[in-house]
Order: C-alpha cells, then structure tokens, then sequence
C-alpha cells in the first residue's frame, strides 16, 4: 500500500525484454540500503516487484498486463521516474489510499498557468467516468492529486510549485502518456451500486 507522496526519483539506466516481460534497471540514489530483492516499490505509480539490488540500482520485473495498462510501455534509457517506497504501519498518512494498480493511462492534455497555479488538463477512457469526481482523489504517476473539475471525458488538477519540480511532471509534454489510478473505496462503492442494480433489474423480470 502507498500513500501517492513521492520522496524519490528514479532514472532509468536499462531496459531488456524476455518474451513478453520487460526488465527496468533504475538508478535511485539514496535507496540502497532500503531496497531487496522481493520488495515492493511504487514506479510512476505502479506497484513492481525487486529482483535485484546493487548499490544504487535496481531491477524490477514488468509484466504484459502492467505494460499495456500503463505508460511504463513508452519508457526510455534516462526517463525519470516517480518512486514511492511501501507506507509502514507506523509513519505518517499523507496523500490517499493508493495501491499501486493502474487502472489505465491518460493524456496530458494542457498545462497551464492559472493565477499562479499549475493546472494540468488530462483526458481518460470514458468508461472510467464513474470513477471520477470533483474534490475526489487520484493518483496521477503515482502522486496523489485533487481532481478540481470533470469533463466529459478529461479532469483537471492543480499542482504546486514543490510538485511540480520534485516529480517527473516537470518533464511532460502535451500527449504524453500518464497512469491513472482512481480511489479504491470509490472503486468499490460503484461496483457495488452496479452490481445492485443488475441484481434489482433481474428480480424485476420474475
């Protein structure tokens, strides 16, 4: 489980695929002595598994279902990452419930200055809409962000100038590939909600 603050940034060194997997090496100063093989950590967001460390690398393992929701398919050698480390039982709970399961990848649309904020216009598969609202929560590359407004089929969020200069948001460009993942409770209160209504629908035909 992660919280969607990002303290680390990662930039990648290797990239090697084997069959359908990829094999991300990353640089990640300062992390060394906190990362083993089978740890979890959060990369742009989405949860990947240790199978090496040495000194300020590691290697994580992507699998096909993680490369075709996420933008992680697009890296390159020197892209920078986003990296959050597992919350512990006894730290500090900032941002919001994030798991690190992608849901799927959206577009940068815009960014914009807007009375000294930075405004971030970002476009989503529209069967996803249920899942958005303003003032809810999501994870935008793995940072947890307010969802300000909501459009038929993009939402915006402000970020702040730390934000924006301590996460790899500092180097998007318009149409750039972002992984999105939506609040897990809201996830579960529509799934309810639908599977109530089915269930409703089907009692009414007897």
């Amino acid at each position: 489980m992660f919280t969607g603050i990002i303290n680390h940034l990662g930039k990648v060194k290797n990239i090697k695929y084997s069959g359908n997997k990829m094999y991300l090496t990353i640089f990640a100063n300062g992390l060394k002595d906190l990362l083993h093989p089978a740890d979890s950590i959060a990369c742009n967001g989405a949860c990947l598994t240790v199978i090496e460390s040495d000194k300020d690398f590691f290697t994580v393992e992507v699998t096909s279902e993680t490369l075709n929701r996420t933008n992680l398919k697009h890296l390159k050698v020197r892209s920078i990452m986003n990296l959050e480390l597992p919350m512990s039982t006894d730290s500090r709970f900032d941002g919001h419930l994030v798991q690190g399961h992608i849901d799927t990848a959206g577009k940068l649309v815009s960014k914009k200055i807007i009375r000294g904020s930075i405004v971030l216009k970002i476009s989503f598969p529209e069967k996803y809409k249920n899942l958005i609202i303003e003032k809810g929560s999501i994870a935008v590359n793995g940072i947890s962000l307010t969802i300000t407004n909501v459009k038929a089929r993009s939402f915006f969020v402000n970020i702040i100038s730390y934000t924006q200069e301590n996460t790899n948001l500092k180097y998007i460009k318009i149409g750039d590939e972002l992984n999105l993942e939506f609040d897990i409770i809201g996830k579960y209160v529509v799934n309810y909600l639908e599977k109530s209504k089915r269930e409703k629908y089907l009692l009414e035909l007897i």
